[in-house]
């Protein structure tokens, strides 16, 4: 067996004791990679390290996600607001349309006393009580009505033959 012999203390990795004395009572200084903080490898380290990152990156689409419902929801209120104020829009505009006639427009003229050559002014006062049914120019009062008292055999032979000559 000649040649090389080897020891197992000569192959192996040395580990460097970070609390080891070097002659004279002084403590070596080890290593950065050998040294572990709290307990911690670079394995440990490196998986805290990418459970944090994928924490912050699921915290912010999550965010994102949250802004954009909330954008939506603002659209369909604005969506509606606008159906509402188009609404609106065509209702005002039917009435400027009605204000615009002649018709209209006489009609409010009479209400301030603006009206046609001859025409008197006629308001009712406010809170005035409404007119009992048999007023003067009522339908029952009106000049020249008769009230006609008839059976309804005579109305239905006023109907089949006319009126009776007499």
């Amino acid at each position: 067996m000649g040649g090389s012999a080897t020891t197992p203390s000569a192959t192996a990795p040395s580990v460097v004791d970070p609390l080891a004395t070097v002659e004279g009572g002084a403590t070596a200084a080890a290593p950065l990679p050998a040294v572990s903080l709290l307990g911690l490898d670079r394995r440990r380290l490196a998986w805290i390290v990418a459970a944090v990152v994928a924490a912050w990156i699921l915290f912010t689409f999550a965010r994102q996600v949250g802004e954009a419902a909330e954008a939506s929801a603002r659209a369909d209120r604005a969506r509606a607001a606008n159906t509402t104020l188009a609404a609106e829009l065509d209702r005002l505009r039917a009435e400027l349309q009605l204000i615009q006639e002649p018709r209209y427009v006489a009609l409010q003229a009479r209400a301030y006393g603006v009206g046609g050559r001859g025409e008197r002014q006629f308001t009712l006062e406010a809170g005035a009580p409404t007119l009992p049914p048999d007023a003067p120019g009522s339908a029952s009062k009106r000049i020249g009505y008769r009230e006609v008292t008839r059976t309804p055999l005579d109305a239905w032979i006023q109907l089949l033959f006319g009126t009776p000559s007499g």
